[in-house]
């Protein structure tokens, strides 16, 4: 049921914004700082699905207002999905999300030239290698990694970055999903408890 909503919910925002920028392009310049708003919801929403205790990061990849490509931290396919040794460790074969998205999409016929990266977590200074040679062109982050020499690697090499506050971002995400109206009387309330008490209320992980 979870995953149901969640997927639902990603489905109406996706389709409310394709509506937006077809019968509505005068207000597509209003609707940008919105839309990245938007996907870095998404975002953070997709980073729930990894089985990692000490931190869940989630990755979407857009073009051309389209969604390319997703990922979240965790290991690599076939393997038992934990995150962490006894000691809290994070084992050293896990992937990061921005990893994991941009190994999907080199799966696909897509290309990331000129994308738009959303990620919660900025990016290690070994995944900025990877972005930059996959061709993205701009880096959205909500939380700061500890080590900014990825970040400080992406702006030295003409990749735009910035930084969106995680409180503004879920507060205008949830704004977001209360609108919308669902054939079934689901207001999305529940989200807001959700992202209040993340895996209490509806056991995201």
């Amino acid at each position: 049921m979870t995953r149901y909503i969640k997927i639902l919910s990603l489905l109406k925002l996706k389709l409310k914004t394709k509506f937006i920028i077809k019968y509505q392009p005068q207000y597509y310049k209003k609707m940008i700082t919105q839309l990245d708003k938007t996907y870095m919801g998404m975002a953070q929403i997709w980073a729930t699905n990894s089985k990692a205790k000490r931190k869940q990061v989630g990755c979407l990849i857009v073009k051309d207002r389209t969604i390319i490509a997703d990922g979240y931290n965790g290991t690599p396919s076939g393997m038992d999905n934990t995150c962490e040794n006894e000691n809290n460790e994070t084992y050293w074969y896990v992937l990061h999300a921005e990893s994991n998205a941009l190994m999907k999409l080199a799966q696909s016929t897509q290309s990331s030239k000129g994308a738009t990266m959303y990620l919660t977590f900025s990016p290690c200074k070994n995944c900025s290698k990877l972005i930059l040679q996959a061709g993205i062109a701009r880096v959205v982050y909500s939380e700061k990694h500890s080590c900014q020499e990825g970040l400080e690697f992406l702006i030295a090499n003409g990749i735009e970055v910035e930084q969106m506050e995680k409180t503004t971002v879920q507060q205008e995400f949830i704004k977001e999903l209360n609108k919308q109206e669902d054939p079934t009387g689901f207001t999305f309330k529940a989200f807001e408890a959700g992202w209040n008490n993340k895996k209490n209320s509806l056991n995201y992980a």
